[in-house]
């Protein structure tokens, strides 16, 4: 990963990824798991206490609040089902260095935790924009979509999914393509 011709930067970035031993990501995850049934339990109480009251915004404001629990929940709850992914004798990145990055004619994303370092094929990775949502979708035939939030990355969306697009259609009209 020498080259990189272009590096679409995390937010954060740059900083040397921080790495850590898979009894540490276990021993957090169980951590960050109990308070998630802690606070899934608080609102809870919220919930039917505030509905007993009939009081319609902190009844919402408990439903989100809920809604928050599970979501910790639920992703504790995936880190430690791919926990064993993890070799027991070696450090994994916790932080990601970038988002991904264009090199020659491949999109790059980084090692991530559970995830071993990915190469697509640039030809056949397509970039868009959200309208709605500020969000620019990798997508590539076989592969998983990738999504990167606004608040993910530092530059802009548009920009991002421009700047891949023109690097395909770069290599496509490229005259040994």
């Amino acid at each position: 990963m020498a080259d990189r011709s272009l590096v679409v930067e995390a937010k954060g970035w740059p900083q040397p990824p921080q790495l850590a031993w898979r009894s540490y990501i276990q021993r957090r995850s169980i951590l960050q798991l109990l308070l998630g049934f802690v606070v899934l339990g608080f609102a809870s109480a919220l919930l039917w206490g505030f509905s007993l009251r009939s009081d319609v915004p902190w009844t919402l404001f408990s439903v989100a609040f809920l809604v928050v629990a599970v979501v910790v929940i639920l992703a504790n709850v995936r880190t430690l089902g791919r926990i064993h992914l993890i070799p027991v004798d070696r450090r994994v990145p916790i932080t990601m260095p970038f988002a991904f990055a264009i090199e020659g004619d491949e999109l790059v994303f980084p090692e991530f935790v559970t995830k071993p370092e990915e190469r697509w094929p640039l030809r056949e990775t397509h970039a868009s924009a959200g309208r709605v949502l500020d969000v620019v979708t990798l997508t590539c035939p076989g592969r998983r979509t990738r999504r990167f939030f606004a608040v993910a990355i530092r530059i802009p969306t548009l920009e991002a999914a421009r700047l891949v697009n023109d690097h395909r259609l770069a290599l496509d009209n490229r005259p040994d393509a």
